[in-house]
Parts: C-alpha cells; sequence; structure tokens
C-alpha cells in the first residue's frame, strides 16, 4: 500500500515467517503500544466499514475507548505472559497498563 492510497486490496500470500500464537499476541501488544499528542492509544485504519477507519487517518487519531481496551488486554496479558514464563514481557505489561491507566 502506498502513503497516497486510502484502501489497497490484495491476495494474502503464506509469510515465510512462523511464530507462536504467545509470540503473536506479543507482537500485537507492542504494535498497541503508540500513543497520539494526548498519550492515548492511537487508532490506526482498516476495513471497519462503519467509518471508524478515518479516525486513525494520517496515524493521528486518538481513541479513549481503546485506551480501556488496551488497559484491559495488558492487565489479563501480564499473567499469560507469566505463565509462559517471561516476567520481562510480564513487567513491562504491567508498567504499561499502569501508564495507560
Amino acid at each position: 500500500m502506498n502513503v497516497e492510497e486510502d484502501s489497497y486490496y490484495d491476495l494474502p500470500v503464506l509469510s515465510e515467517e512462523e511464530a507462536s500464537l504467545y509470540e503473536h499476541c506479543r507482537r500485537a501488544i507492542l504494535r498497541g503500544l503508540g500513543t497520539g499528542e494526548h498519550g492515548l492509544p492511537l487508532m490506526g485504519t482498516g476495513d471497519w466499514n462503519d467509518g471508524m477507519n478515518l479516525v486513525g487517518e494520517h496515524g493521528k487519531g486518538e481513541s479513549v475507548w481503546l485506551g480501556f481496551f488496551l488497559y484491559e488486554v495488558l492487565s489479563r496479558f501480564t499473567e499469560v505472559a507469566l505463565n509462559a514464563g517471561d516476567s520481562t514481557f510480564a513487567e513491562r505489561c504491567r508498567m504499561e497498563a499502569a501508564n495507560v491507566r
């Protein structure tokens, strides 16, 4: 997708990279930690079919609702990380949840 394109449709291809479900979740959480000028999580864009994709247009849209959701994910994933033996990421989740709160 090019910067000037609003939407991009293509056939997905199989990645050569493999990772566990845990690692997929970990990466998704890290990706979702970006914040905007008010310290709220960035909304992002996507094929939402309800116009919400425009909130995150140009990488600036923030969301209070997304802050609540992110807090819940971080709080719950702390225990998942501990159960996976990843105390470093568990502590990161705790720290980020405190920041979001």
